[in-house]
């Protein structure tokens, strides 16, 4: 009896154990893996964290921000750091806990940090183990007593809560008014434009002047406050397209990087332009979709946001 028992007792943990990882088609997995990256993406802000054992780097205690499949260190006001922590990384949703591996981008380039996460409510909580490349934490605790399961680093973040911001509004042209309304937004742009402030989060590789610029027809230049072309000056070939909820604006450079392609969305109020542009590295292949560069709007942001005053007609 006693051996029975024992032996029920072995089976119901081996089935316990088996249950705890799941099985997925690709179709599955695929759904599974977005829908956990989805709910990863954002600003988290460092909490509270505990540690046992002194690690060869640790996730930073001040900020994260996961976007796509990259993490990156920034401050608590949610401002990208220069040369920052970076890291890629990977997850397994089919873990129970959820198992993610982050990959060093700077520092120790490739360096593996291998770790379990969960989310709970506008919390998330990493647990890793930074003493040794190959082992991962099976717990979400540093004490002795979670013996080989334990972590060195268990770290608690909050989300930040996507700041409000204007609704846009969805257009839709047949091709005669979309030719119109392209036509018309050029007309918008045509001009001398000075300056006025800017706000940028993270590096760019380029941005427009920040003096001022110059609009004829789909030819933007860089010009002097007086309204003297500066010659060598930055340039570039501008297209438009209305159709979008904020219309974007593609600039193709025609010197320093010729043919590099800057993504951006522009509007006129009044007698000031607004550009709002992906001039970095992380984003550089999509159009923002808000004018502004705080993280907390996602794949929305803008790397920098530039508003220019309509120079006085003489």
């Amino acid at each position: 009896m006693i051996f029975l028992r024992s032996l029920l007792l072995i089976l119901l943990c081996c089935s316990t154990a088996a249950a705890q990882d799941k099985k997925l088609s690709q179709d599955e997995l695929d759904k599974a893996t977005g829908e956990a990256m989805h709910k990863l993406q954002g600003l988290w802000m460092f909490e509270k964290g505990e540690r046992n054992a002194a690690g060869y780097w640790s996730v930073p205690e001040e900020g994260l921000y996961f976007e796509r499949n990259v993490v990156r260190h920034t401050r608590k006001n949610g401002d990208l750091i220069f040369n920052g922590d970076t890291c890629t990384f990977t997850i397994d949703p089919t873990k129970n806990p959820t198992t993610i591996d982050l990959i060093r981008k700077n520092g120790n380039v490739g360096q593996k940090v291998l770790g379990i996460y969960k989310i709970e409510g506008d919390r998330l909580v990493l647990a890793t183990d930074t003493t040794t490349k190959d082992k991962r934490p099976g717990k979400f605790g540093v004490k002795l007593t979670f013996g080989a399961e334990r972590a060195t680093n268990v770290q608690t973040f909050k989300l930040v809560k996507a700041e409000p911001h204007e609704k846009s509004v969805v257009k839709k042209f047949s091709p005669e008014m979309l030719e119109a309304a392209n036509d018309a937004v050029l007309k918008s742009l045509q001009g001398h434009w000075i300056f006025e402030k800017s706000e940028r989060n993270g590096f760019s590789y380029w941005t427009l002047p920040e003096e001022s610029i110059y609009i004829e027809k789909n030819f933007l230049r860089h010009a002097t406050k007086n309204g003297d072309l500066i010659f060598n000056g930055s340039a570039a070939e501008i297209t438009v397209d209305a159709s979008k909820p904020y219309t974007k604006i593609t600039l193709v450079r025609k010197n320093g990087a010729p043919g590099q392609k800057v993504l951006g969305i522009v509007k006129v109020e009044g007698n000031r332009l607004v550009i709002a542009t992906n001039t970095s590295g992380d984003n550089s292949d999509i159009h923002p979709g808000q004018f502004t560069v705080r993280l907390s709007a996602g794949l929305e942001r803008a790397a920098i946001v530039q508003t220019y005053k309509r120079a006085p007609m003489e």
